[in-house]
């Protein structure tokens, strides 16, 4: 839980670019528990959840998939 205020900082794997990427996404998207993350959903669930500002605030190439650095707020202090 965060207090009123605080922040949520997170990597995730997100969807990769180009066509060699997209066919590698294409195969994973057969494994149910990263559909999500290959959808790249998961700043929308943030923002269900009550976070607030979801934002991606960076982003690394790795051998397999990219990682994206994601941020949200918990709303409660001005």
């Amino acid at each position: 839980m965060l207090r009123p205020g605080g922040a949520l900082l997170l990597a995730d794997s997100v969807p990769p670019g180009g066509a060699p990427g997209r066919m590698f996404a294409r195969v994973l998207r057969r494994f149910e528990h990263l559909a999500d993350n290959l959808a790249d959903r998961l700043p929308a669930v943030l923002t269900g959840a009550g976070s607030a500002e979801v934002a991606e605030i960076d982003r690394h190439p790795t051998v397999l998939l990219p990682l994206a650095f994601l941020r949200g707020y918990k709303p409660g202090i001005s």
